[in-house]
This record gives structure tokens, sequence and C-alpha cells, in this order.
């Protein structure tokens, strides 16, 4: 991966192992991503691999903040934002991302007021990212 990091092949082959090998390797292989993101922190492969990972096991914790530390870096970052998207459907939604993707996610909402409280300050950050521009 060092040679190609937006290598589709690479990324996918390293995603079936991860799941193979469980809930176990989710913590490494989110400082894998977390490395290959810091070098480069539009790779989509990257990003799609991060969500496989967050996804399948249920690591949704702390991933909004992961998603705006790269946006803070960079507010055009797409990947970012749609990553941010589906961290913050998880944690309105019980941690499932929210189902079917794309907006509203899909389903009904079964997050506490945390929940909600932590998705109105997300949306009032995004009024700051916007306004910024």
């Amino acid at each position: 991966m060092r040679s190609n990091a937006k290598n589709y092949q690479l990324w996918n082959h390293r995603r079936k192992c991860a799941l193979r090998r469980g809930a176990a390797c989710a913590r490494a292989e989110l400082d894998f991503v977390a490395r290959a993101l810091a070098a480069d922190d539009k790779n989509y492969h990257a990003w799609a691999h991060r969500l496989a990972i967050v996804a399948a096991f249920g690591a949704w914790d702390g991933e909004a903040g992961f998603a705006d530390a790269c946006l803070s870096r960079d507010v055009r970052n797409n990947s970012a934002w749609q990553h941010r998207g589906a961290a913050l459907r998880a944690r309105l939604h019980g941690g499932t991302g929210g189902g079917g993707g794309g907006e509203g996610g899909g389903g009904g909402v079964s997050g506490d007021a945390a929940a909600r409280r932590e998705l109105e300050d997300a949306i009032g950050a995004e009024l700051v990212y916007t306004a910024a521009q």
C-alpha cells in the first residue's frame, strides 16, 4: 500500500481480511486508515475502508470527531463529509448508520436526547463551515 495507496484491489483485500479477523482488529484497522488519511486525506478507498470497518463492528464512537478534524484541515473534503454524515446518522439511529444511506437515512429515529443535541450541534457547525466560505 505504501507505493500505491489508492489501489482499490489492495483496500478491498484488506477489508475482506479485516472482516474475517473480526472486531478484535477494528482499532488496529482504524489506526492504519488514520495514518493513510494523514498522508492523503482525500483517499476515497481509505475512507470507504474506514466506513466498512466502523459499520461492520459498530465502532462509531469518535468517528464524527475524526471527520471533523479532517474537515478542519480541508472543508471541501467530500469523503470526510460523507463519513461524518454516516457517523451522525449512526449515533441518531442507535449505531446502525441510519439504514439506507442518503439523506434521512430511512427508518425511525431511535436516538436519545444526547444524540439529538449532537446532531443539532453538527448542523450548527455545518452552518459555520458554510458561512466561512
